[in-house]
């Protein structure tokens, strides 16, 4: 995507390194990722850059295809929580970190909102933050100048109008460059070779959830009818038909509770390898507790009934979706997943040699940490610990 030809004629092996100065950028391109809370958006943002700028030299790209292909037909956030290997990581440890890989820019729109506060500042001060802003993006561009960039933009919509314009007509091939104004004159920056992804956790949502309630639920959602929808959504925020420009436009569903459990595995099994070896044989858990630690008295779900439903229809009704307000989001906010963690990493004896497991105490509902011999069949646990959340 971010290189497509030669400058020279000559024939290289496939595995020879490109030198920069032969490489021929396409036009800047777009990528829009929309979605409520929580649903994974910055997360594929960044595995998405990490794989464009080839941070990983011996990445198989089959690997990518086939994890693409046998997917749902839409995503939900714990198809990419499981990570997709890259050269003996994972891109999901790569996605925590996205901000610090090179040739990659990530903007929090909020940063350089035209609000503050919610009250309207002067037109003085909404001039100088698109300034600012518009400065990180073409000085980030000027320096990978022949190399390709991502820039990573959350929460497009609240970017500054005046910036999102020139990078519209940029991407609809109008204009091929950004640039900012300087008491010495004007500093300018070819877009070429430049991957725009932008998400947005407002402007689109209301479509995914009116398609589901249209559709009696996910399963009968239809790919292109939901993304026209979102596009027109887009749309009538703005005059200049944004969407229209983007190559690619991916609605990310809210997370159900069976996501929410497999994002709280995925978590242990990080936790586990990352210990392996030196606190623990290995780590295990029981689905008993990763099923009380995923229900409502720890995650706060809501119900999504059909649009015509009455207060008094939801109590006998069936709801067509049901699903975590604050998606993945609800992990990191909750409370016994920091105080379990804590607990392991600070009060926690190192036996390497044995193998960790965390159950649950049905009857008082503490959280018991124990110790089991690798080899003993009776599974006999020595318990360390109690917690109590």
């Amino acid at each position: 995507l971010l290189a497509t030809g030669w400058r020279s004629d000559n024939k290289r092996n496939s595995n020879d390194k490109i030198p920069s100065s032969e490489l021929i950028l396409p036009p800047a391109t777009g990528m829009l990722l929309v979605g409520p809370e929580g649903v994974g958006k910055l997360h594929l943002s960044r595995s998405v850059a990490h794989v464009l700028l080839d941070h990983c030299a011996a990445f198989d790209q089959n690997e990518l295809l086939n994890h693409q292909r046998h997917r749902e037909d839409f995503p939900s956030c714990s198809d990419y929580s499981r990570g997709i290997t890259c050269s003996g990581t994972t891109l999901q440890s790569i996605a925590t970190v996205g901000s610090s890989l090179d040739g990659v820019l990530e903007i929090l729109a909020e940063d350089y909102a035209h609000l503050a506060n919610n009250d309207i500042i002067d037109q003085g001060d909404e001039d100088e933050r698109s300034s600012r802003v518009r400065r990180r993006i073409v000085e980030h561009i000027r320096i990978r100048e022949s190399l390709g960039s991502v820039i990573i933009i959350q929460h497009i919509e609240n970017f500054p109008i005046s910036l999102l314009s020139d990078i519209t007509k940029v991407l609809s091939g109008k204009s091929y460059t950004l640039s900012y104004n300087t008491s010495e004159g004007t500093v300018e920056a070819t877009c070429n070779g430049v991957l725009f992804l932008f998400t947005s956790r407002k402007w689109g949502s209301r479509s995914i959830f009116r398609q589901i309630q249209m559709k009696d639920g996910i399963t009968g959602l239809h790919r292109e009818h939901l993304i026209s929808s979102v596009r027109r959504e887009v749309n009538s925020h703005t005059d200049m038909q944004f969407s229209n420009h983007f190559s690619i436009i991916a609605p990310l569903l809210p997370l159900q509770r069976q996501d929410i459990n497999s994002l709280l595995i995925s978590k242990f099994d990080q936790l586990d390898r990352t210990l392996r070896g030196t606190q623990w044989k290995r780590l295990e858990i029981s689905n008993d507790a990763i099923n009380l630690f995923v229900d409502e008295d720890h995650v706060e779900y809501f119900d999504l009934f059909r649009k015509d439903t009455t207060n008094s229809d939801k109590k006998s009704d069936k709801a067509l979706l049901t699903f975590s307000v604050s998606g993945a989001m609800t992990l990191d906010q909750n409370s016994w997943w920091k105080a379990l963690s804590n607990k392991i990493v600070d009060g926690t004896r190192r036996r390497p040699n044995d193998v960790a497991f965390i159950d649950i105490d049905k009857e008082s509902h503490e959280t018991v940490f124990c110790w089991m011999d690798d080899n003993d069949v009776s599974d006999h646990c020595k318990e360390e610990w109690r917690l109590l959340i």
